[in-house]
């Protein structure tokens, strides 16, 4: 099996305060079950998990942090890096979320078998079926030069991988 991957081309990212507006709309709209049926996740997720998600959603997302770290990407070009995303979700759940946001960068599916970059990496949380928030800066030789782990919940961001860049021989 082959893999074509593209390299990042220039791009701007720009989220029109209407469509967040409309998004926290939807979101504050939920109308949510009084409770659950059981009190384990046999069902699905419950739903203080999901409560405490559309309020982060609500009111601590920072949708103008997210867009200056998303264009702050080209940058990696100079260093002739190809910038890639990769997921445990589905190629659908996948290209739902890029096209959504207009990514201009691969967002590769490690969906099946489900986890085996992950768990490559060592990264794959077998409990829950996800894995964690981690960034690699990987050499053209395949070597893993700098990484970065972040706790659950929390999105890395790109701090210190253009630093890491910057100090491949």
């Amino acid at each position: 099996m082959s893999t074509t991957v593209e390299t990042a081309t220039d791009f701007h990212v720009d989220i029109p305060q209407d469509k967040i507006d409309d998004l926290r709309r939807r979101i504050s709209a939920t109308r949510w079950p009084s409770k659950e049926l059981v009190d384990d996740r046999s069902q699905g997720v419950q739903l203080e998990p999901l409560q405490e998600l559309a309020r982060y959603w609500l009111e601590d997302y920072d949708f103008g942090r997210v867009e200056a770290r998303l264009n702050a990407l080209p940058q990696f070009q100079r260093f002739d890096a190809n910038l890639l995303g990769i997921s445990v979700d589905s190629i659908w759940s996948r290209l739902a979320f890029a096209n959504d946001r207009h990514l201009q960068f691969p967002l590769l599916a490690d969906f099946e078998p489900k986890g085996e970059v992950a768990r490559t990496y060592g990264v794959y949380r077998q409990q829950d079926g996800t894995s964690e928030r981690a960034l690699f800066v990987i050499d053209g030789d395949g070597v893993v030069r700098w990484s970065y782990v972040s706790a659950v919940g929390i999105n890395p961001g790109a701090d210190g991988i253009l630093k890491a860049l910057e100090e491949l021989p």
